[in-house]
């Protein structure tokens, strides 16, 4: 009767080793199925390695381009707030994440809403204040409407500027 030996052969092993494992020396194609275990071997970590920097350079840049969003929204809250801006981005890095928004999405809807505030002559202070005020009243319409506050705020800007149909929505 004869005897069966299956040998399975995977990247990681080294065919010479296989081979001598049985009591054989790797010659012929035993040599060439260890070659191509190790150039498969090579490809697979090269392969990880640049998967690796895709991934880092990408979550590098995302955070670089995040930082000048954040820089340019805090430029515009303290031009069209003023003397009042600290409040608003106090206001805006406290509490913008209880209302679903990061602070620079809060300090990129309070711009437009400070600039209308602002255009229909309020003061500084009274145009931060109000700003904040509608921006907690935008959450309040988002939570019974089941929306999104930075929906429900930019309802509100367009009311402001006279278009009552995106306020509609909100009743």
């Amino acid at each position: 009767m004869a005897n069966n030996v299956t040998i399975v052969v995977s990247a990681k092993d080294d065919a010479s080793k296989v081979f001598k494992s049985v009591g054989q020396e790797a010659t012929g194609f035993g040599k060439v199925l260890g070659d191509v275990g190790k150039i498969a071997g090579g490809f697979l970590a090269a392969g990880a390695i640049s998967s690796g920097f895709s991934k880092l350079t990408g979550f590098m840049g995302a955070s670089i381009e995040q930082g000048i969003k954040l820089g340019e929204s805090l430029n515009a809250v303290n031009k069209i707030f003023g003397t009042s801006a600290q409040t608003i981005l106090d206001w805006g890095k406290q509490n913008a994440t209880s209302f679903g928004l990061s602070q620079q999405a809060f300090n990129t809807l309070a711009t437009p809403m400070g600039a209308i505030l602002k255009n229909a002559g309020f003061s500084a202070d009274e145009v931060a204040d109000k700003t904040i005020n509608l921006t907690k009243r935008a959450a309040d319409m988002a939570s019974v409407f089941n929306t999104d506050v930075k929906t429900a705020l930019e309802a509100i800007m367009s009311g402001l500027k006279g278009e009552a149909n995106p306020l509609e929505q909100f009743g």
